[in-house]
């Protein structure tokens, strides 16, 4: 990765310049002695504002950045030294929008298109060659692509569009998604299309359980060769298959039949159930709770 760092605005203003800032030397001469505490030695204009707080980071440079510039005096401390007053510093303001902080040599996305139009979604239709960090005006750090840029190629999947579905039952039943769907892509040439993916679901599968429907009762003849039949609790269901090609059949539920026997001890009937002795107790049939029965009392 190749990255090369240009000096902004970045002002040595103890004696010399690079970039756009400036000083102004303001000699100042006590006789034979150091200059008082506090004389102007010299100003320097549209430098770094070292304030220790208003910095950013740069992520190519993996380092600090100021983000404001000001104009700033370097005074004398008495002592035949100086410092730079940055407590007195005037003009403070951020770095103007596009300021150059660092590039690199790597790809970045860019150039965002309206997928689809009026969706207010935006995606990148490509992508540059070089990213550059930049100051953005408001005390932060922008990467912004640079360099060569190049389109995505045709078919470069966007963004998922849509899910193909098939009416069921139809023509008023619940539209359902059959497996196959769309994505908008790209057309490599900044614009875009849709396109199909996916796969119907497979022949056999079950649309929605939801829709299973009872098509008979499960009975049983109690007693044996009475010629009559009761329901056993038991049910036969039918439901829609998928047909492997979006389309859908009639099935019966696989496992038919559904539900449970009733549970032991529920009444039957007691029609043709003799009663005991003279007392006139009456018998009647019971299920056993496997599709069986039995005889008892019962008030």
């Amino acid at each position: 990765m190749a990255v090369r760092l240009k000096f902004a605005n970045d002002l040595n203003i103890f004696g010399s310049s690079r970039g756009a800032g400036g000083f102004l030397s303001t000699p100042v001469l006590i006789g034979g002695g150091y200059p008082a505490y506090g004389t102007v030695l010299s100003t320097a204009y549209g430098v770094d504002y070292e304030d220790g707080s208003s910095q950013v980071y740069s992520g190519i440079l993996a380092s600090w950045f100021y983000s404001k510039t000001c104009d700033v005096d370097t005074k004398a401390d008495g002592s035949g030294g100086s410092f730079v007053d940055f407590g007195s510093a005037s003009n403070i303001q951020f770095k103007a929008n596009g300021t150059f902080v660092a590039t690199s040599s790597e790809d970045i996305a860019g150039n965002a298109q309206e997928v689809p139009f009026g969706s207010s979604n935006y995606y990148n239709s490509g992508s540059y060659s070089d990213r550059n960090e930049v100051h953005n005006g408001s005390g932060n750090i922008d990467t912004v692509g640079t360099g060569t840029f190049t389109l995505f190629l045709n078919g470069t999947v966007i963004v998922f569009a849509y899910n193909e579905e098939t009416y069921v039952p139809s023509p008023n039943g619940t539209a359902y998604a059959n497996g196959q769907y769309s994505n908008y892509v790209w057309d490599g040439n900044g614009g875009y299309g849709t396109a199909g993916d996916g796969s119907y679901y497979s022949n056999g599968t079950e649309v929605d359980s939801g829709l299973r429907y009872t098509t008979s009762n499960e009975q049983t003849e109690v007693p044996p060769a009475s010629g009559v039949y009761y329901d056993n609790g038991k049910f036969n269901q039918d439901t829609y298959l998928w047909n492997g090609s979006g389309g859908y059949t009639g099935g019966g539920v696989a496992g038919n039949p559904q539900g449970s026997f009733f549970p032991f001890g529920q009444f039957i009937t007691d029609n043709d159930c003799p009663t005991i002795g003279v007392s006139g107790v009456g018998l009647g049939y019971f299920w056993d709770g496997n599709n069986g029965w039995y005889i008892a009392s019962y008030p």
